[in-house]
């Protein structure tokens, strides 16, 4: 299960500004987080990479981005969904 941190970049015309971010926040696949400026953070998490990868592409032909730079990928087991309460393992460093 994917999970992607993304910035969108929004247009330089502000006036399509509300229209994107209602866009961008009604697919339930993302979460929309911090605004700085044309700057919009969001995270993506899907059932599969190819999941993930359409709803990149939803992202970046929206009215209104100019563009989708991703900064985190991480890929978790389901497993580690269906159980909000297990904390996530260690990692270990046995270089020492």
């Amino acid at each position: 299960m994917p999970v992607s941190g993304l910035v969108l970049i929004l247009s330089e015309d502000e006036s399509t500004h509300a229209a994107t971010l209602q866009a961008i926040g009604d697919d339930p696949r993302v979460e929309v987080g911090p605004r700085r400026g044309r700057r919009v953070a969001v995270v993506v998490d899907t059932d599969s990479t190819d999941e993930d990868k359409v709803v990149w592409h939803r992202l970046q032909s929206l009215a209104g981005v100019d563009l989708v730079e991703l900064t985190f990928v991480g890929f978790e087991p389901a497993a580690a969904h269906s159980d909000p309460t297990r904390a996530p393992r260690p990692i270990s460093d046995d270089s020492s």
